[in-house]
């Protein structure tokens, strides 16, 4: 079951590598017990699993990751027919993760961490990454798995239609003058791009940015004890404390972020078509750019185009 869950459904997803180390290490447990029914995933099991892991010195953040792994894959094959039901997975304790790390970058960070990303070709799919998270309030996967075809008549439908929503909801949120300028019209929309010898340039899907994103970090000088500062994550962070701090009402912050404030039904009722639908939020993300034009221009810039790189440094102009 897990190695058909991450063959035909985990290895689309933006945390595909992820999912493949976390497959990994639950095989290797369920191989030392000689296989396992999905019946026999009791409680104390799921128990033995992570004291076992806890005695190879993992930290309990990695713990629950494998586990949501494994709840994923039930679910997915429940859905599909494979099994009769999908038993609960507990959650790894709370004593036994280090809490919270959350990041916010000021907003002189966020302009460096832009030029950094401007500043090659390899990597100006940072730069457009986080315009979209400080611009939507969206999950990190969810920008990630976005495609040009979400994007019409003024919003972004982060839920793709053959997508089901699952319990981290993915809303529906109109696009802010400063970001339409930047978004592509067709295909996958985060693409890493490169430079080709002969004067063109290629792009490739790309659906993990936390090696690029945090050679940008360094490169910006955004770093705590001579490593990168924050993840990719620390975007949505960042923003969900700006908009608090700006008097954004919370229902509309919550609306964008995908915590569901009607019942459930985020992206599926039809408030977004409303005039007035996240106003005080568009206002307030346009505020924001506004004090970012103040520190960098790099933003208000085509993101690919002949005059942005020299072919033989690699490195956009």
């Amino acid at each position: 079951m897990l190695t058909t869950w991450l063959a035909k459904e985990a290895a689309r997803k933006a945390r595909a590598q992820q999912y493949a180390y976390a497959v990994a290490h639950l095989q290797k447990w369920l191989d030392k017990l000689g296989g396992l029914t999905v019946a026999a995933l009791t409680p104390e099991r799921v128990q033995s699993y992570i004291d076992n892991r806890r005695g190879e010195g993992v930290t309990g953040e990695t713990i629950q990751g494998e586990l949501a792994a494994l709840s994923r894959s039930l679910k997915w094959a429940d859905l599909n027919g494979m099994i009769p039901y999908a038993p609960r997975i507990p959650r790894v304790p709370a004593e036994l993760k280090s809490g919270p790390k959350e990041v916010e970058y000021s907003k002189e960070q966020i302009a460096a961490l832009l030029e950094a990303a401007a500043s090659r070709v390899d990597r100006i799919h940072i730069q457009l990454f986080t315009m979209i998270m400080l611009s939507t309030h969206a999950r990190v996967e969810a920008v990630l798995e976005l495609d040009a075809s979400q994007v019409r008549d003024g919003l972004i439908y982060f839920n793709a239609p053959s997508r089901t929503q699952t319990i981290k909801k993915r809303a529906i949120v109109p696009i802010v003058p400063s970001l339409a300028k930047v978004l592509p019209t067709s295909g996958k929309v985060i693409q890493q791009w490169n430079a080709c010898k002969d004067g063109s340039i290629t792009g490739r899907d790309v659906f993990s940015i936390r090696k690029s994103f945090a050679n940008c970090l360094i490169d910006a000088g955004i770093t705590k004890g001579g490593k990168p500062w924050g993840s990719p994550n620390s975007l949505r962070h960042t923003i969900h404390t700006q908009l608090q701090r700006v008097g954004v009402p919370q229902a509309q912050i919550d609306t964008a972020a995908g915590h569901a404030t009607d019942g459930g039904r985020t992206g599926r009722n039809y408030t977004h078509l409303r005039p007035e639908y996240l106003k005080e939020f568009c206002e307030a993300i346009e505020s924001y750019w506004a004090d970012l034009d103040r520190l960098t221009q790099v933003h208000r810039r085509s993101l690919i185009g002949p005059s942005l790189y020299d072919h033989v440094t690699g490195k956009a102009l």
